[in-house]
């Protein structure tokens, strides 16, 4: 199996560094979002590309052609957007969640 990783957070890229540590799993790891497009993705032939942490679209020829998966640090549907921890913090929630999702061309949405 072949899983590219994109991330630039500190926690999504130590959680990156686990799947390193796993047998028979072929792992890449970037943080330039510039590699984020379709020739580059295409090019790698992935099984499956994962978005922990990421702040910016991705694109629906993407999303269409690869099983693209995101971790957001809430229980979606609340707390959908660009600064759920904040907003948690801020509206008193002490103990969160984290929701995996297959990415669609919503917002944090999608099965």
């Amino acid at each position: 199996m072949k899983i590219l990783c994109f991330g630039y957070r500190t926690w999504a890229l130590e959680i990156y560094d686990r799947l390193l540590q796993i047998d028979g799993i072929d792992v890449k790891i970037f943080i330039d979002r510039s590699l984020v497009n379709l020739d580059y993705i295409h090019s790698e032939k992935p099984d499956l590309v994962l978005f922990y942490g990421w702040s910016w679209k991705i694109s629906a020829e993407i999303l269409q052609a690869y099983r693209c998966i995101m971790l957001h640090p809430s229980e979606l549907p609340k707390y959908r957007g660009g600064s759920p921890i904040q907003n948690q913090i801020l509206d008193g929630v002490k103990i969160s969640a984290v929701t995996l999702f297959r990415m669609t061309n919503e917002m944090d949405a999608g099965p």
